[in-house]
């Protein structure tokens, strides 16, 4: 589950912050293939957003 479902704050976050799901499950489903290439992309940009927001780490 993701989202509010997940009591997740992003939409295709899961319940584990910072992880995501992308892609339809239901057995059978033709639309799973473009279903999971048009909601991995929107992960990508949530991934960019979550790293712009985490604070910087010190270099070593």
């Amino acid at each position: 589950m993701t989202g509010a479902d997940a009591g997740a704050d992003g939409l295709l976050e899961t319940s584990v912050p910072g992880v995501y799901a992308a892609g339809a499950v239901p057995s059978g489903s033709i639309k799973r293939c473009a279903t999971a290439v048009g909601e991995g992309a929107i992960v990508v940009r949530f991934v960019h957003e979550r790293l712009s927001a985490a604070p910087a780490q010190p270099s070593r």
